[in-house]
């Protein structure tokens, strides 16, 4: 009912044509191909994504286009997606990858401040459309104008604990999990400035 403390669990289901990609929330159930019909004379394929998670609506991530799709499990169990719109030029694609390929490293670091990571699944989507904003979508952060940066990143990647977990009980209360995603920005300078000055354990 589109307020931040009605919940529920998601199962999505996309039927798109043939060649494109739909992505959402948690993980990837399954993938099928399907042949000509009416409604796709060349052909679709059906993705069945499943949140385990409860989700507060504003979070819900559900784009469909020419994207490139990867994932991964890491030792954690913690499955890592990461996809970029096929339009993204390949130089600007290869630096966003090797920001993507940080989450984890970010979700580790983030975890000493609170707590074990609270879903199965992380990940980021980069799209080519200029939002003016870039968003926590729960376990899908969405990135707009074909690019992502790594302090935003530590930002929206706090958002899952505070903002996604643990949601505020009414809108007034949005300062809060800003103010939590704005300290994570914090946190990423001070551990940038720990590694300058020799890393931890160092005189």
């Amino acid at each position: 009912n589109d307020h931040p403390s009605a919940k529920p669990t998601y199962d999505f289901y996309d039927t798109v044509t043939l060649g494109k990609t739909a992505i959402a929330n948690g993980e990837l159930i399954s993938q099928r191909n399907n042949g000509p019909s009416p409604e796709f004379p060349d052909g679709s394929t059906m993705w069945h994504w499943h949140s385990p998670e409860r989700i507060a609506s504003y979070l819900v991530e559900n784009s469909i286009g020419s994207f490139d799709l990867t994932e991964r499990l890491a030792s954690s169990g913690i499955q890592y997606y990461e996809a970029q719109d096929s339009a993204i030029p390949p130089d600007q694609a290869a630096a966003n990858r090797t920001i993507m390929d940080m989450q984890e490293d970010i979700v580790n670091f983030q975890s000493m401040f609170n707590g074990p990571f609270p879903f199965t699944t992380d990940g980021v989507v980069i799209g080519v459309p200029d939002a003016s904003f870039d968003e926590e979508m729960q376990t899908k952060i969405t990135f707009a104008s074909g690019q992502i940066d790594l302090d935003t990143l530590n930002h929206e990647n706090m958002h899952q604990w505070w903002g996604d977990n643990v949601s505020e009980a009414n809108y007034n209360l949005t300062f809060f999990k800003e103010g939590l995603a704005t300290l994570g920005e914090y946190l990423f300078a001070a551990r940038n400035a720990q590694t300058a000055a020799g890393g931890p354990g160092t005189p």
